[in-house]
């Protein structure tokens, strides 16, 4: 580049319009536990793969392995900016009523198994600076009408919870650049109107199948799965799960 005259505008060459990777305050790295969470993160991690539907019983890692790899993804490529959590906000026993504090810390006992998984990954101070820097957002599903997710990792848990309805407006609100990682439990539904045949994931799943698409993915855990303490199956098998 030649000497600057005066008044004169240098316009800057490509190496000097380079915009820095994020730098997010975070190292994380999957080790699946088996062969399933392998098959789950590979399709997570298929870029012409837009959505993943999961359904397993508890202790199979299913939230464990969305977030491990969204937090991996939000770091290592461009494309996602952010990542969005969305849960069933159904309580499964008494509610807490109404809950006083902004739209986080409204929804924040419903996020609790994102909470757990991320400080475990990450630490507790990684994941409030994602918070406070906008990297990691709650969304709720009654705020989803007419909203536009591009650019983003959508996890969604405790979806077995949503009626056929209320799935159709959250995965109708993809975009561009955005993955949906879709799980649940359909033998743990705590909707009052809902059976396992009527819940929105079940209803989702089924029509994948039936009508198969390269843009989505399914994960089908069973008892073999289980992870988290082998105590679980004995536990589920008590009540005939």
């Amino acid at each position: 580049m030649g000497k600057k005259k005066k008044n004169e505008v240098v316009l800057p060459n490509e190496e000097e319009l380079y915009i820095p990777q994020k730098k997010l305050p975070y190292k994380v790295r999957l080790k699946c536990k088996n062969k399933k969470q392998k098959d789950y993160a590979n399709l997570i991690d298929d870029d012409n793969v837009e959505m993943v539907f999961v359904k397993g019983k508890a202790g199979c890692g299913k939230t464990y392995v969305a977030v491990c790899k969204a937090l991996e993804l939000l770091k290592e490529k461009e494309e996602f900016e952010k990542i969005y959590l969305v849960t069933s906000s159904i309580q499964s026993e008494e509610p807490l009523g109404l809950l006083p504090g902004t739209v986080n810390e409204k929804l924040y006992p419903s996020m609790m198994s994102f909470q757990i998984v991320i400080d475990e990954l990450i630490g507790k101070g990684s994941r409030e600076k994602l918070f406070e820097q906008g990297y990691i957002e709650y969304m709720p599903i009654s705020f989803l009408r007419g909203v536009n997710l591009k650019n983003c990792i959508v996890l969604g848990d405790e979806m077995q919870n949503l009626t056929i309805r209320g799935m159709k407006t959250l995965l109708t609100r993809i975009s561009y650049n955005a993955k949906f990682i879709i799980m649940g439990d359909t033998d743990q539904i705590d909707h009052p109107k809902l059976k396992k045949e009527t819940s929105g994931l079940n209803y989702i799943i089924e029509k994948v199948k039936e009508y198969p698409d390269d843009r989505m993915g399914i994960v089908e855990f069973g008892e073999e799965d289980v992870v988290r303490n082998p105590i679980i199956n004995t536990i589920l098998n008590y009540f005939g799960e």
